[in-house]
């Protein structure tokens, strides 16, 4: 994360965190609530899941490499997200120079074997593919 973002985030926190007493004494709030613990109404259904964002720990040459795929097939997760994105361009982004002259500049040679690692990991289960980091 850079400085930037963090900064941003940190604000985020402080704002929230001056506000949460004004808003936690609104009259909004106030009310009554009562639990019938005997009488079920609905079960919650949730899952077990992960994010999983692409850092070069995760690329083949790494020397944990292998620990963190099997981790992750260990898991068993449903809905695992692979989720490429802004610091390593590389393994993020398939076109980081925009086509000009009629040519395009695709490279998925860094993406690819993540995906591949992914998908092999989180085999058998649903899985969410992310790219939040579009080329320019």
């Amino acid at each position: 994360m850079t400085w930037q973002y963090g900064r941003r985030y940190l604000c985020g926190v402080i704002v929230g965190i001056l506000l949460l007493p004004a808003y936690l004494h609104s009259s909004d709030l106030q009310g009554k609530v009562n639990a019938h613990w005997a009488e079920v109404i609905r079960e919650s259904r949730t899952t077990l899941s992960i994010q999983v964002c692409i850092e070069p720990p995760l690329r083949r040459n790494s020397p944990i490499h292998h620990q963190l795929w099997e981790a992750l097939r260990d898991l068993h997760a449903n809905y695992a997200r692979f989720q490429p994105w802004r610091p390593y361009p590389k393994l993020a982004v398939a076109e980081l120079k925009p086509p000009h002259d009629g040519r395009t500049f695709w490279d998925f040679s860094y993406l690819d074997p993540l995906l591949v690692d992914f998908m092999k990991a989180t085999s058998g289960h649903p899985v969410v593919i992310d790219i939040s980091t579009i080329p320019q």
